[in-house]
């Protein structure tokens, strides 16, 4: 475990468990897992986004009951993260076979934030509430993000840092912060595949307890969704995300993920065999490009969006 880790453990236990308790949390998120019907999807779903806005408590009075006997209670949510519309289409078939596609998935699809906008259900046109619903249905593959989260990520990544100032959220920012996070996980010597979901949300509270500890401007931190999750520059010192080094290969060419050459060949060895991930290490060796963590815990994701392309 690194130094970084150790931090983010320790400071997970200043979670701030009475506003957002975790019992009635992890009883919710497998509450949704198990879900068969739109029905039994739509009410934890509906008191996941509540506790998402600090509006559930513990409460010996409470009108809800986890498996685990704890008795809770629900205040009334923001309209802009819950409402009569919002209810209205999460319980849906609909939804719910989106939602059952989305619990299986065991690769990282940033489209999927795209779904809940302005693509198929038209629920929020901002980043956060999507990205937890997203956590919701599965999060091994999609962790919280908020602006505490960000503010954490960008101290921990002074390269891409946006001069000590708050960024904006936007899907682009998200998705560089899940290669982050998956980073972390193998710091931390876990997997997000197979570790308890406890451990996994003590990750997240340690870099959401992180954040909390920084300074913030008041800017307003998140975005509102356009042209299908862009604008793409997000933090203005980020670069090119292809993660390029010099080829080891004597070549005067350097390549980069992004680029077709290694595309192709990835595609190429995955025809003739290989599995994915295999085909994306091969390839990424002999252009001497160094991955980012998502291609190899989600190689599926990357092929499918290599395959849009006309790959």
């Amino acid at each position: 475990m690194s130094i970084l880790s150790e931090l983010i453990f320790s400071l997970a236990t200043s979670f701030d468990d009475e506003k957002y308790p975790t019992d009635v949390y992890l009883y919710l998120l497998e509450t949704i897992k198990q879900a068969s019907t739109p029905a039994a999807l739509g009410e934890p779903l509906s008191h996941a986004l509540a506790w998402k806005d600090g509006k559930v408590r513990r409460s010996p009075n409470g009108s809800y009951q986890t498996n685990t006997g704890i008795r809770y209670s629900i205040g009334l949510t923001k309209p802009n993260t819950f409402n009569v519309s919002h209810q209205r289409i999460i319980n849906t078939d609909d939804f719910y076979m989106w939602a059952r596609e989305v619990i299986a998935l065991n690769h990282f699809d940033i489209d999927k934030i795209n779904d809940l906008q302005n693509k198929r259900f038209q629920l929020w046109d901002t980043i956060v509430i999507p990205v937890f619903v997203l956590h919701c249905l599965n999060p091994r593959v999609y962790p919280i993000v908020d602006r505490w989260v960000i503010a954490a990520f960008n101290v921990l990544q002074p390269y891409r840092a946006f001069n000590a100032n708050p960024v904006k959220i936007t899907a682009t920012a998200y998705e560089h912060y899940h290669n982050w996070w998956l980073r972390l996980m193998v710091e931390s010597g876990l997997d997000p595949m197979t570790a308890p979901l406890k451990t996994i949300k003590l990750v997240d509270a340690g870099v959401w307890a992180l954040g909390k500890r920084l300074p913030l401007q008041a800017n307003e931190l998140e975005a509102p969704a356009q042209n299908n999750l862009e604008p793409r520059a997000i933090i203005t010192e980020w670069k090119d995300d292809t993660d390029v080094v010099q080829s080891s290969i004597s070549t005067s060419l350097i390549y980069g993920t992004d680029s077709k050459e290694f595309k192709s060949r990835a595609v190429t060895l995955w025809k003739n065999g290989d599995t994915q991930v295999n085909a994306i290490r091969k390839a990424a060796l002999e252009f001497g490009i160094q991955l980012k963590p998502s291609y190899t815990a989600y190689p599926g994701s990357h092929f499918d969006r290599w395959k849009k392309q006309g790959f």
